[in-house]
């Protein structure tokens, strides 16, 4: 959808944004730099235009905020379904009924620091999720593979780093 695209967009221009002016440290490759380095961001023209310098903290706050409103309109009319179909405001599920949109937000959660949101995703996985693989059915091998296992091997990671280890992702992952 239009929606989801402008968020995706938004947050990789202030990812770029944010990498270019944040991430320097050793290790960092020359070939890294100068792609980060030649990179667009929406604060370069703004910089032009008003000479006003880039706020790394806006731009988070920005991100943080269009992911929390992306997630409320999902939650609100498709939680547990693969997609919002937003001019409907009611959920599809052409990706095998298995929650796509929610697997594949979990990691995203974590690194927002959206702990309310992502319980509530937990739970549902925890709940519903090992019925649905259950009762089996045919499942997009591409979506199944980067969304599905991406979003729950990726929190898991993500619990991992944080010494929270939570197994049941990856126990799901491997039911998967």
């Amino acid at each position: 959808s239009s929606v989801a695209l402008g968020f995706i967009g938004a947050a990789a221009f202030a990812g770029v944004a944010i990498a270019r002016r944040c991430w320097r440290g050793p290790g960092t490759s020359t070939a890294l730099l100068a792609l980060l380095s030649s990179a667009p961001t929406p604060s370069m023209a703004q910089q032009q235009q008003d000479e006003v310098p880039f706020d790394a903290n806006a731009a988070a706050a920005r991100t943080r905020a269009l992911f929390v409103h992306a997630w409320k309109g999902y939650e609100k009319y498709a939680f547990g379904q693969d997609e919002l179909l937003p001019i409907s405001k009611k959920g599809g599920n052409r990706w095998g009924h298995l929650g796509i949109t929610l697997l594949d937000s979990l990691d995203t959660m974590l690194l927002l620091d959206l702990r309310q949101e992502y319980l509530r995703a937990r739970s549902w996985v925890e709940d519903v999720l090992h019925q649905r693989i259950k009762e089996g059915g045919d499942v997009p091998f591409f979506e199944i593979t980067i969304r599905a296992l991406g979003g729950l091997l990726s929190a898991y990671t993500l619990t991992e780093w944080r010494g929270s280890s939570d197994h049941g992702l990856l126990e799901i992952a491997m039911e998967l």
